[in-house]
């Protein structure tokens, strides 16, 4: 145990540590006041937060002298979190696409079509998926950036691009299947098709 503590005070404390430890007393400070409290000792002082965001004084009345126009008080049909949301429910991916259940008898030529072919819209379905996953999140980081630049008085962004969804081909697969029993070279995968939302 001597040996130990011992070691504690033979160490240097490398600046890292230093840092790490004002941050934690830091934290601990914050926790003893509020969360305001903390921000104004910190920060210094600022205006009222304008849509959540909070401004110096000296940046808010520069940047809304020179561009008053996008102030915001514009109306809540345009405003960026309504403009997301419509444009997320105008890009709902489509609906999954159903399985083929499987007929033939186990690793026939007929079950391994079937399988394949599943094996195919599962990853379909997966990518819509993931695209709307994606294209939510970018669709409200975009809301929040243009809420927080209109409180700046800077201009707006475009929001991000329509995700593409895809589907797949049965007559395409079907065809694309057919090249590979002719034990010739395949057929390149072109029966994964975008689909229009």
């Amino acid at each position: 145990m001597n040996t130990l503590h011992s070691l504690r005070r033979e160490a240097p404390v490398t600046p890292v540590v230093q840092s790490m430890l004002k941050l934690q007393s830091d934290a601990s400070k914050a926790t003893s006041t509020s969360f305001a409290q903390y921000l104004n000792a910190h920060l210094g002082p600022t205006t009222a937060p304008a849509y959540g965001v909070a401004r110096q004084s000296i940046v808010s009345t520069s940047v809304a002298s020179q561009n008053p126009a996008t102030t915001p008080a514009a109306s809540s049909n345009n405003s960026p979190t309504s403009m997301a949301a419509q444009l997320l429910s105008a890009n709902q991916p489509p609906p999954d696409q159903q399985l083929t259940p499987l007929t033939g008898a186990l690793y026939s030529p007929l079950y391994m079509q079937q399988f394949t072919f599943n094996g195919f819209v599962s990853q379909a379905n997966l990518q819509n998926q993931q695209s709307a996953a994606v294209y939510q999140l970018d669709m409200n980081n975009w809301a929040l950036n243009e809420t927080q630049r209109q409180g700046l008085g800077l201009p707006s962004q475009p929001p991000p691009a329509a995700p593409k969804y895809v589907a797949v081909n049965d007559l395409g697969y079907d065809q694309w299947w057919s090249s590979l029993t002719n034990l010739g070279n395949p057929a390149p995968v072109d029966f994964i098709n975008p689909v229009a939302t």
